[in-house]
């Protein structure tokens, strides 16, 4: 799973001090330890450090700073792949994260499916099936440049962990292929863009 973060922080920070665009990694395992040390009415700011450390700092009733070393990547690996999605559905949030909760009950697995008319997310277990189908309404959209049903199999597993960009925004846009990979992204205008890349499962005949 590919995770890509974009920040619009100009629009997100109370003070933004930036000279040219920059890229970091960091553990993200560490990261999210430290922001759960953070409490709600703290202030947060995030500073890179001359010895090639970003540093989180934590101002309440208390100030607290914490260091956390950035971690050197491969180009090929920080790249963002290239793809094609014939398949657009912009649905809210919740409707995608109730119809993969139905999937998880069944199977590890779920199979989704789109032509202009729905969009439809399907799992089948030993003995158990679900299928949730969804049509073009005031919450969903579906925009399809084939008029074939275009299928596509992917992990609960690591759909859950993808979803948990719903948190951050209300709406969620799914891309895929005929068995392509997937594409999650949530987006709030002027403020972020979080995105996220599955490869699909195939499975052998």
């Amino acid at each position: 799973m590919l995770l890509w973060l974009c920040l619009s922080f100009s629009s997100c920070f109370v003070e933004y001090d930036l000279e040219k665009d920059v890229e970091i990694a960091v553990n993200l395992t560490s990261f999210k330890q430290i922001l759960k040390r953070s409490s709600p009415n703290d202030i947060v700011s995030l500073e890179l450090t001359e010895d090639n450390k970003l540093k989180v700092q934590f101002k309440g009733s208390t100030t607290r700073t914490f260091s956390l070393p950035l971690i050197e990547l491969e180009e090929k690996e920080q790249r963002v792949p290239n793809l094609s999605f014939p398949v657009l559905v912009s649905t809210d949030s919740s409707i995608l994260n109730a119809a993969i909760a139905d999937a998880d009950i069944v199977a590890e697995s779920v199979t989704f499916g789109a032509d202009p008319e729905k969009f439809t997310v399907a799992a089948e277990g030993d003995s158990s099936k679900v299928f949730v189908e969804i049509k073009p309404n005031e919450k969903t959209s579906i925009k399809s440049e084939t008029s074939a049903n275009v299928r596509a199999k992917y992990s609960i597993e690591y759909l859950k962990k993808m979803m948990n960009g719903s948190k951050l925004a209300s709406d969620v846009n799914v891309f895929f292929n005929q068995n392509y990979p997937l594409k999650l992204e949530y987006k709030v205008v002027d403020k972020l863009l979080l995105s996220f890349i599955l490869a699909p499962r195939v499975e052998n005949d």
